[in-house]
């Protein structure tokens, strides 16, 4: 799936394509937030967890480089 398509899906419907066909690359901790990044076909995506709501409450397509620098020591 391309990253347009995956944009226009509805949030569960993002959950189920990172899943089903994303790869997990790792986390870090962001505030109150448990930041996941997954690597998808041609893309990275970052998932945000909110920790005292115990909900998943946004996922974001990177499309910066500077984006993935928090992330970087570990890719």
């Amino acid at each position: 799936m391309n990253q347009i398509n995956f944009l226009n899906l509805p949030l569960p419907f993002q959950l189920v394509e990172l899943f089903s066909s994303g790869i997990y690359i790792d986390y870090i901790l962001k505030g109150g937030y448990i930041v996941i990044l997954f690597q998808m076909k041609n893309y990275y995506v970052k998932s945000y967890y909110h920790i005292k709501k115990n909900k998943l409450v946004r996922i974001v397509v990177i499309d910066k480089p500077n984006d993935l620098k928090p992330f970087l020591k570990i890719i």
